[in-house]
């Protein structure tokens, strides 16, 4: 995966954890999205919310609002990639689904670093 990187992996330091959870939080209170678990690594991010528009665009607008947070903070510069393309969307189609993905983000991420 790394030798496919275009640019260096980006590292979240714990403030840039933190503009990134509180990012992700306060869009999903604007959009009225049901934000049902969330975990914000050094390396990646978990986000179980409740589709109300499609995933791609969900993911988009997050990953958006993630971004401008970061920068307008002063954690990565204006030219600097954050996120890698993409990202995974996928569906959770029964409520045993949902709750597994639950608590895989809550319980099974390790130590909030």
């Amino acid at each position: 995966m790394k030798g496919k990187l275009k640019h260096p992996p980006v590292t979240l330091d714990a403030p840039s954890r933190k503009i990134v959870r509180d990012a992700i939080e306060d869009y999903c209170r604007f959009k009225d999205w049901p934000l049902f678990a969330l975990s914000v690594r050094t390396n990646h991010v978990h986000v179980v919310v409740k589709a109300v528009e499609t995933s791609s665009k969900m993911l988009n607008a997050i990953k958006a609002r993630a971004t401008r947070m970061l920068r307008e903070a002063g954690a990565f510069e204006a030219n600097r990639p954050i996120w890698t393309e993409r990202g995974n969307q996928g569906k959770l189609l029964t409520e045993k689904a949902v709750n597994d993905a639950i608590n895989y983000v809550l319980n099974e991420q390790g130590p909030d670093i």
